[in-house]
This record gives C-alpha cells, sequence and structure tokens, in this order.
C-alpha cells in the first residue's frame, strides 16, 4: 500500500447522486486526520486510523444532508479505492491523488 497522506480527488457513487470531494489526509504514524471539501462545504475529521494497508475514517456531514460517513479505503500508487458508509448505505469511493 502506498502512503495515503496527501491530497485526493475522490468520487463517491451514492443512489442520490455522484458526489465529487477533495479530501486532505494526514498520517501521523497509525493516526489519520483531514478535511473533507465538496461544494456544501469543508468538514475536518480526525480519529481515524492507518493500520493494515487500511485507512479508516469518519466524516461528521452536516450538509447537503446530516449523517457520519464511515470511510474504508487503500491508496495504492495514485489510486485511491474503497466504500462509504452512511446509516445502511454503502457507496463505492474511488479518487486519483490531486
Amino acid at each position: 500500500m502506498s502512503n495515503p497522506a496527501g491530497t485526493w480527488k475522490v468520487h463517491v457513487a451514492t443512489p442520490f447522486g455522484d458526489q465529487d470531494l477533495t479530501i486532505e489526509i494526514v498520517v501521523d504514524g497509525e493516526d489519520v486526520s483531514g478535511t473533507a471539501t465538496h461544494s456544501a462545504g469543508t468538514f475536518p475529521f480526525s480519529g481515524g486510523t492507518y493500520r493494515d494497508d487500511k485507512v479508516v475514517f469518519e466524516v461528521p456531514v452536516t450538509a447537503p444532508v446530516q449523517a457520519d460517513l464511515k470511510v474504508k479505503v487503500r491508496a495504492e500508487g495514485d489510486t485511491l479505492t474503497g466504500k462509504a458508509r452512511a446509516g445502511l448505505m454503502s457507496f463505492k469511493v474511488t479518487g486519483t491523488r490531486a
């Protein structure tokens, strides 16, 4: 796995329409924090982990709807892939380094 630290252009496929955002990931050992920026705003996150080739974090989104988006992804080179969950719904996540 590549180090996931940096800026990513991310695409999330949802039943409500595809969402594009920019995610800034900061890695400090196994700790992950950063921001997710969407047309509806910028949402900081912390308390994530980078372990066993996986990056896991939760983004508390307040717009366009309120949800806790739980993200689990892998970075391989300049590609990011994985899933995001909000409640019972799961969404495909893809991205590239910005």
